[in-house]
């Protein structure tokens, strides 16, 4: 990909105590061209410090009234983005966006239209409780295997792909309102860029 307009999309529900700080990691990273902040109706004052927010060019924020899920809120980021490239971080700091130029090096180099990343490829990855890797190393062989990929960590949180990569948003809406969905799609587009 000859030039990369990079949005970074980051769906938040109830992170006052994060928020501020993955901002300003992303913004550290000076990859971003425009950080899109969606506010899934949280309650905890996160929706409050958004508002207080200097305007800029390069933040947006957004915000639902109430609750719809992270799905739902990933879709609707996804929707204000203008770049050819979208990140997804999530809002928690268990990503740090100092990892986006690995993310970001498969679709520069022309080898991939989406990129998943992976807690199990690094030492952080090792620090997951068992039943949690348990239970996620399952789902990703199962995954692996329906859709001929090669993911070691499915249930990521970073996902980068070109914004030109077709998603069918309009069926993620009357999906139910699962992260299981958002996968899948990218996994089947995976799959017919394959054949």
């Amino acid at each position: 990909m000859q030039y990369m307009i990079i949005s970074v999309v980051i769906p938040v529900f109830n992170e006052r105590d994060t928020i501020l700080e993955i901002i300003k990691r992303v913004k550290q990273t000076s990859l971003a061209q425009e950080i899109i902040v969606l506010d899934d109706g949280s309650t905890d004052g996160t929706t409050e410090i958004l508002k207080e927010l200097k305007p800029s060019k390069e933040i947006h924020a957004y915000f639902h009234n109430e609750n719809l899920g992270k799905g739902i809120a990933v879709r609707n980021s996804i929707n204000h983005a203008k770049g050819n490239v979208i990140i997804i971080q999530d809002s928690d700091l268990e990503y740090n966006p100092c990892d986006f130029p690995i993310l970001l090096k498969p679709i520069q180099d022309g080898l991939a239209d989406v990129v998943y990343g992976s807690r199990f490829l690094s030492k952080r990855g090792q620090q997951l409780i068992f039943w949690s890797l348990a239970a996620n190393k399952i789902l990703t062989f199962f995954t692996n295997m329906l859709y001929h990929s090669k993911l070691s960590d499915m249930e990521t949180g970073y996902k980068v792909f070109k914004s030109s990569t077709e998603f069918n948003i309009d069926k993620m809406l009357s999906e139910t309102d699962s992260l299981m969905y958002e996968n899948k799609e990218m996994m089947k587009n995976r799959s017919s860029k394959r054949e």
